[in-house]
C-alpha cells in the first residue's frame, strides 16, 4: 500500500489538493482547502484521472512480481 499511497499522494499534491485523513487503506483528499480555487472540483477529477493512470504500471509491476491483481476505486464528492 505504501508505493500506492505514495503515487496518490504525488498525484494529489500536483494538482494542490490537501491530504485530510488515512484511514486503513483509503485516502481523504481536499481540493480548494486550505487554499481556494475555483476550479477545486475539476482540479480533483484531475487528480482522479491522473491516479488512475499512474497507477496501471504500478499494478502492472505488482502482478509480475508477486502475481497480486491489484485494483482500486476512486469516489468524488462535490457536496450537495
Amino acid at each position: 500500500m505504501d508505493g500506492c499511497f505514495r503515487l496518490m499522494m504525488d498525484e494529489i499534491h500536483k494538482y494542490e489538493g490537501t491530504i485530510n485523513q488515512f484511514r486503513g487503506d483509503g485516502v481523504m483528499a481536499l481540493f480548494g482547502a486550505p487554499i481556494a480555487h475555483e476550479d477545486h472540483a475539476q482540479r480533483a477529477c484531475h487528480a482522479a484521472l491522473a491516479t488512475q493512470k499512474a497507477l496501471v504500471t504500478y499494478c502492472e509491476s505488482l502482478k509480475a512480481r508477486y502475481g497480486i491483481d491489484f485494483k482500486m476505486r476512486i469516489g468524488l464528492n462535490s457536496g450537495p
